[in-house]
């Protein structure tokens, strides 16, 4: 984070190198994220979405699957409507 946004170099640096460790015994590599959760947790939307792209940009680099975790509570109200659509619009499937 840089100025309490995501960066998309220091992103792509340092979870890459994490991935690419996570890979090197591995045909498959699986990724939990939380970070986009708590940014949501603390209403910082814009850049929840912002870091859902770059893991989305980071999966065309490195073959790795990725889960994330929402916890409903956090997007009450009809306001949340568009930016959780803008979050859901950047999975590949949402299981429910």
């Amino acid at each position: 984070m840089v100025d309490s946004s995501p960066e998309p170099g220091l992103f792509r640096n340092s979870v890459g190198r994490v991935i690419d460790r996570a890979r090197e015994n591995r045909a498959e590599c699986e990724v939990f994220g939380e970070m986009v959760a708590i940014l949501w947790a603390q209403e910082n939307s814009a850049d929840a979405i912002r870091l859902e792209e770059l893991w989305t940009d980071l999966q065309q680099e490195y073959p790795f699957v990725l889960f994330c975790a929402y916890p409903f509570d956090n997007f009450n109200g009809a306001a949340l409507t568009k930016p959780l659509l803008d979050v859901c619009a950047r999975h590949s499937h949402i299981p429910i």
